[in-house]
């Protein structure tokens, strides 16, 4: 998947090859997977510290790749979702830069607020708080203010 946006020095990019899961299954948890019936913010079943059926996982848990993983977040391991507490995935969105901030546990967008703003002065930020889409807020830089009202309203409008 490629993204535009760099949110860290290149160096870290360079460095990718390094990172991997290790231990984190975050988007085990957090991601939903339709081809397994599971839901977001719900524990895959196959799930037991490691993949179950890793050989044999649906295509869309081969291909996700968190922005951690990917070396578009800086920082070690305490950036790591699961020790973060936040899983950063790129939007689809190929005009705006766009990352939907998926909280791993209550409370870990204000325990990170630093980080948050530190990447809503290059991107929108869409936050959403563990188990209560309704409640997601949107951050981002200055130029996208009215791109950043509109989600607002629309989302106003939906609940």
């Amino acid at each position: 998947m490629s993204f535009p946006l760099t949110v860290i020095k290149e160096q870290s990019l360079k460095n990718r090859t390094n990172r991997q899961c290790g231990t984190c299954t975050a988007c085990c948890t957090i991601i939903g997977v339709k081809e397994l019936n599971k839901e977001r913010w719900t524990k895959c079943v196959h799930e037991a510290g490691c993949c179950q059926i890793y050989e044999d996982r649906p295509l869309p848990c081969r291909t996700f790749e968190c922005m951690w993983l990917s070396g578009h977040i800086e920082g070690d391991e305490r950036r790591r979702p699961d020790t973060l507490g936040i899983i950063f995935v790129p939007s689809d969105n190929d005009k705006l830069p766009i990352i939907a901030c998926w909280e791993c546990f209550p409370g870990a967008a204000d325990k990170n607020v630093h980080l948050l703003k530190q990447l809503a002065t290059k991107a929108i930020l869409y936050i959403l708080p563990f188990g209560e889409p309704q409640k997601w807020k949107v951050l981002g830089p200055a130029c996208y203010r009215e791109t950043i009202q509109n989600m607002l309203v629309k989302a106003a409008q939906l609940h």
